[in-house]
């Protein structure tokens, strides 16, 4: 469920700048082809080939991190594999249901820390 609380314009700011987004905030709505598709991206990131991600994936990590907290608060007893496909689907969702203010402010509510980067 998207937080209740309504950042301020400059509050969004700082969350996607603390958040490592770049320019406006902006939530690209992604597909279960895309969620794979985004890791591929992430690896050759990691590899120093591709420095792209954050720009074609934009608002993708402060959606993992929304889920992750999720996932270690409410999906503790299901087995590993249930819990990506579950951790999976919920990042599809959210991405397409949910406004890049309602990630924003969502990931404050779970991760207060990043209001005050």
């Amino acid at each position: 469920m998207p937080a209740h609380t309504i950042l301020t314009e400059a509050q969004a700011e700082n969350v996607w700048s603390a958040v490592g987004g770049t320019g406006a905030p902006y939530l690209q709505t992604i597909g279960p082809w895309q969620f794979v598709l985004y890791f591929g991206c992430s690896i050759a990131q990691l590899e120093g080939t591709n420095r792209k991600c954050e720009q074609k994936y934009a608002g993708f990590l402060p959606v993992i991190l929304i889920i992750e907290h999720y996932q270690q608060q409410k999906l503790t007893k299901l087995p590993a594999w249930e819990k990506a496909i579950v951790s999976s689907a919920l990042v599809i969702w959210v991405t397409n249901n949910w406004t890049i203010d309602q990630v924003l402010a969502s990931l404050v509510e779970v991760k207060p820390e990043y209001l005050s980067k």
